[in-house]
């Protein structure tokens, strides 16, 4: 009965314990995983601010390519070339922001190509007014608009980033549901550790109490009333009692019957030897 106590004492210490370093891990994780989110959260706002700008100025460069295909006036021609530089700048921004995507990194190689293959538009420095050929190639369509080919590929990418943001949103979302109810589990188990330690306590705390036993009957005070021990075990810890005999009683019980024996042998005198 003492060593189930003593095992069931430490395993409830033992579970909080446990519970309690597995919480801190918990806490430990979420922690870094909420860094991870915002570092990507920032990364996906900058990537979109990026394709925006990249988006704008191409438009830009292209209506400027526009006006100076159709009047050949220099100040379109460097409206072309700085909205164009600054697209550029843009899109080298976006390649460290896409390291590691290879989806990205094929959709930023495309859009670069794209770029350098229609926005050569012939004619003559860009300081000076002149009419070029009006065939050249365009970056906008007959509304002014970035041409549709730029328009996809702006698209692809806008919409694979918004894909992983969504992704990684509905992952956390999964590990933040799970991390809430394994610590739930925790909290269980640390109440059902407590609670044992606590019943446990309590039991040795009812085993240390004082009791009073008769020194002429041998029974025990229980309230108001007194019974014998056996049926005082019995009641207040479910205790079974048997009775037996001790060595030492034996051994009294032994030596308190042999002086009986040998006066008994004195008081019979022997019988008398037969001729």
């Amino acid at each position: 009965m003492q060593n189930i106590g003593k095992t069931t004492f430490w395993l409830g210490m033992t579970l909080p314990s446990l519970a309690l370093l597995a919480m801190v891990w918990i806490v430990h994780r979420t922690y870094v995983e909420y860094n991870d989110a915002v570092a990507a959260a920032t990364r996906a706002e900058k990537v979109f601010i990026l394709l925006d700008k990249a988006r704008t100025r191409v438009t830009a460069a292209g209506m400027g390519e526009r006006g100076y295909l159709l009047t050949g006036r220099g100040q379109y021609r460097r409206l072309h070339d700085t909205a164009l530089a600054a697209a550029d700048n843009d899109l080298e921004e976006l390649k460290p922001l896409f390291e590691g995507d290879p989806t990205q990194e094929k959709t930023l190689n495309q859009l670069e190509t794209e770029m350098k293959n229609r926005l050569e538009t012939g004619g003559t420095d860009s300081g000076q007014d002149a009419r070029p050929d009006a065939s050249a190639g365009t970056l906008t369509d007959h509304n002014g608009k970035s041409g549709p080919e730029f328009q996809r590929l702006f698209d692809l990418m806008q919409q694979h980033e918004a894909d992983l943001v969504a992704q990684r949103d509905k992952r956390i979302e999964g590990r933040l549901l799970f991390d809430q109810e394994v610590a739930i589990g925790l909290v269980i188990v640390t109440a059902i550790g407590l609670l044992t330690v606590i019943g446990v306590a309590a039991g040795f705390a009812r085993l240390r109490r004082v009791v009073t036993i008769c020194a002429w009957t041998g029974q025990v005070q229980d309230g108001e009333d007194w019974v014998r021990l056996e049926d005082y075990l019995k009641k207040r810890f479910g205790v079974s009692v048997t009775h037996g005999v001790s060595k030492e009683a034996a051994d009294k019980m032994m030596q308190g019957s042999r002086p009986a024996r040998v006066t008994m042998d004195k008081q019979i005198p022997p019988d008398p030897p037969k001729p």
